[in-house]
């Protein structure tokens, strides 16, 4: 009986390293598999929360693009000079 179960362990757990082993073939063979080269750039965002007096919530946070509030503002919010 322990024998048995000793055997089946064995099987199961040898199964379990030649599927693991596979996978990153198998990905490297895929070529709709997503690689850290397709990732976009993420634009840095510089979020505004306004200050309100007389109250207790909060307001919400603006955040934008540097882009977006140099054309909504005028202002630059990096404090860089154009």
């Amino acid at each position: 009986m322990i024998g048995t179960i000793a055997r089946t362990t064995t099987v199961f757990a040898a199964v379990a390293l030649v599927a693991a082993a596979s996978l990153p073939a198998a990905a490297a063979n895929d070529p709709n598999a997503k690689t850290s080269e397709t990732k976009p750039v993420k634009e840095r965002r510089y979020c505004v929360e306004q200050v309100t007096t007389g109250t207790m919530l909060r307001a919400p946070k603006v955040c934008k693009t540097r882009e977006e509030w140099i054309a909504k503002t005028g202002i630059d919010p990096a404090g860089k000079k154009n």
